[in-house]
């Protein structure tokens, strides 16, 4: 490898024209080849660079849609609980007519009971 690099650049440290020393496949032999590299180098940075901005977007969305689904989740709790004090409001109103209404038969029959001893 350094013997190629060698050939390919002179004392000066720049690129050799003579074509002797210089495989034609090297990309300093060949300026359409530089520019060629230069072009794939910067489509696959721009792909990269694509790619990244992709992903970030994906993991923004994933978020605001985790954020919305929390958002909703507290708001069926607040309705989950809104409900239950409802039902239990509904469940304390039974239990004291319950208790009325037990009480209320409790002194219809102490009423008959008082009736049948008087006859």
């Amino acid at each position: 490898n350094q013997t190629n690099e060698s050939a390919t650049w002179n004392s000066s440290s720049t690129p050799s024209h003579n074509n002797d020393n210089v495989p034609s496949e090297t990309p300093s032999a060949n300026p359409n080849a530089i520019g060629n590299r230069r072009q794939r180098l910067r489509q696959k940075l721009q792909s990269q660079l694509q790619v990244e901005q992709l992903q970030k977007r994906r993991q923004q969305a994933g978020n605001a849609i985790k954020n919305f689904g929390s958002q909703l989740q507290k708001i069926n709790l607040a309705k989950l609980i809104d409900q239950m004090e409802q039902d239990q409001g509904l469940a304390d109103s039974l239990e004291q007519l319950n208790e009325r209404m037990k009480e209320e038969c409790e002194r219809h029959e102490v009423r008959r009971e008082a009736e049948a001893r008087t006859l």
